[in-house]
């Protein structure tokens, strides 16, 4: 054999042997790094002894490998573990990372006295995870009926006059902007379909008349919530304002004209169409309250609230005729006017909400908020 092909063996003979310690190595590493959460779980364990026994700077090392392949609950209890190592070996600002670790897998983890170390307990004091948005969607029924502040028709003789409530519903989305752990300023966009009843008995000694009202709308309620903060079931309550925008306003009207001799003869037709006779914009006062559930990192809730109409609704210069010089349909064929009234509804809603959570160290109220925006602004510039 040449000289030439000893020299290509030998290279070839110690490339394989790299190959093989590089691999094998590679094998032995993998070995060594847990492969299910049982695994983890056995390395907790063992931290744990090792904290017990006061071998706390060998925790970080030990952890280290495991805790990017570990459950929430055990990323949780890791950094929590780590978060007490470094307060007691003095390393305040690792300290600090661990514990946002410990708010990253559990968002609304609050350290108690009793169970957790009295250092953890002042330190949670300096950070919180609570969102800073949180979105929101609902469905719901609703129930409308009118308050009237000037009473207006043609009859010659007086009525009996009653407002019936007919179920409605009405599909929303909001947001909530938290200033803290128990006040939010929320808005919300709400497409409401809401219809109510009039009747009025005795026109001319014996007739009766029903007019089924038919609205769509458009409310965009401003309110200030207080909510409690902690367990599983947290009540909440808030007042505010709604800017409301008419859509769609027809009425289904039907008269019912009696003779002496007790029959009876009904006038109707096609519904009519109300809107130009109605200002399109109005305004409301909201109070309500409601109860979230924590559902996983989310909560479902339901709740009712109160609207109480503040503006009049009725267009006075268009009541009377339909293109400005004739008279409406309304009045040619069934003598009905309505009456000038302001809008008051009942809503009850259940839906789900989404909270973005952002474990952060506290900051006191708005001024904290825009840290916090400021702060994403800046991590978004240096992506």
């Amino acid at each position: 054999m040449s000289e030439v092909a000893n020299q290509t063996l030998v290279m070839m003979l110690r490339a394989a042997f790299m190959i093989a310690v590089f691999f094998g190595s590679s094998w032995a590493v993998a070995q060594d790094v847990p492969r299910s959460s049982d695994d983890v779980e056995l390395v907790l364990q063992q931290a744990v002894g090792e904290f017990n026994a006061g071998h706390f700077y060998g925790i970080p090392a030990l952890l280290a490998p495991v805790l990017t392949q570990a459950t929430n609950e055990q990323r949780k209890r890791g950094y929590l573990l780590l978060c007490q190592v470094y307060l007691i070996i003095d390393e305040p600002l690792a300290a600090d990372s661990s514990y946002l670790s410990v708010l990253k897998a559990d968002p609304e983890f609050i350290p108690t006295e009793k169970i957790d170390q009295i250092e953890v307990v002042y330190l949670s004091s300096k950070f919180t995870a609570a969102p800073v948005i949180t979105p929101r969607f609902f469905v719901g029924l609703n129930g409308a009926f009118p308050t009237t502040v000037f009473d207006v028709n043609t009859f010659p003789t007086p009525v009996n006059t009653r407002s019936l409530i007919r179920p409605g519903w009405q599909l929303g989305v909001g947001i909530d902007l938290n200033v803290g752990d128990n006040v939010s300023l929320c808005a919300e966009g709400i497409l409401a379909f809401r219809n109510f009843r009039r009747t009025y008995d005795g026109i001319l000694g014996n007739d009766f008349q029903s007019a089924i009202h038919k609205q769509t709308w458009f409310d965009i309620p401003l309110y200030i919530k207080y909510q409690d903060d902690q367990g599983d079931i947290r009540p909440y309550g808030f007042a505010g304002m709604a800017f409301n925008t008419l859509l769609q306003y027809r009425a289904e009207v039907q008269l019912t004209m009696r003779t002496d001799g007790g029959s009876e003869v009904p006038v109707s037709g096609p519904d009519i169409a109300l809107k130009s006779k109605q200002s399109l914009i109005s305004t409301s006062f909201i109070i309500g309250g409601g109860v979230k559930y924590k559902w996983g990192k989310d909560f479902l809730f339901a709740e009712a609230r109160y609207m109480g109409g503040l503006t009049r609704l009725a267009n006075t210069n268009e009541l009377y005729y339909g293109d400005g010089t004739t008279l409406a349909e309304n009045i040619t064929r069934y003598g009905w006017v309505g009456e000038e009234y302001a809008m008051n509804s009942v809503l009850i809603t259940v839906g789900f909400m989404r909270p973005i959570y952002y474990p952060r160290k506290r900051s006191k109220g708005l001024k904290g908020i825009a840290k916090v925006f400021s702060s994403k602004k800046n991590e978004g510039d240096e992506k």
